[in-house]
């Protein structure tokens, strides 16, 4: 294999690659204080409240007493039927969380907090810059007030997530710290490629090495 092959190769395993969890990027509304919008509050990230029963497209930050981190969850501005309702992601009212990712991610965590005696059926699906599903995450079984489930979606490239918990369903979930790995720049992934070939038994040997000037005779320097 020639030195352009390998470069390629390495190329495209990386971008294969998740970029790990030293890199992972943490989006939770506790560092906010109670009804911030959050849409914009992140770098590289919008967040984005989408559905039926909503008085707009904000996403807030909301005191709750079940969380999984903090004081906070993520809610929105559903009309106050009950003190709750902000809350709640599903319960019915066909409403989800749409996260988007500037730079794309290759692996996007949630957590879901149960809002009932016999919640299920919560949903993290992926989508590529396209709309095309790439993965689905779901829970299984019934989980009671303030336990909480992890689900994680992974991907070469995810545009997007929508967290939809019990879609066409009763359900009612709290949705709260959102975990991502941003898939890696190109230009890192390149140096990457080439430290990767510069690895490579005799790969120093086989670069041009620079040529000697040979200086002029002593007598020519006085002409």
């Amino acid at each position: 294999m020639n030195a352009r092959n390998v470069v390629v190769t390495v190329l495209a395993m990386l971008a294969m690659t998740p970029v790990g969890a030293a890199d992972s990027i943490t989006i939770d509304p506790d560092a906010f204080a109670g009804e911030t919008v959050l849409n914009n509050a992140f770098p590289n990230v919008v967040l984005t409240a989408e559905g039926d029963n909503l008085v707009n497209a904000n996403v807030l930050a909301l005191e709750s007493e079940w969380t999984s981190t903090g004081a906070s969850v993520f809610g929105h501005t559903s009309p106050e039927y009950f003190p709750e309702d902000r809350l709640q992601w599903g319960n019915g009212f066909g409403n989800w969380l749409r996260v988007d990712f500037a730079v794309g991610a290759t692996s996007v965590s949630m957590d879901f907090i149960a809002d009932d005696s016999d919640d299920e059926n919560a949903l993290l699906r992926a989508f590529d810059a396209q709309g095309g599903l790439i993965d689905t995450a779901a829970s299984t079984g019934t989980y009671s007030e303030g336990e909480i489930v992890t689900l994680t979606v992974e991907g070469p490239y995810i545009a997007y997530v929508e967290a939809e918990p019990d879609p066409g369903g009763g359900a009612a979930w709290r949705l709260d710290h959102l975990v991502y790995d941003p898939v890696p720049e190109p230009a890192t992934l390149c140096l990457l490629a080439v430290g990767a070939w510069l690895c490579l038994p005799g790969a120093r040997r086989r670069m041009p090495l620079p040529r000697k000037r040979t200086p002029p005779p002593a007598s020519a320097a006085w002409r």
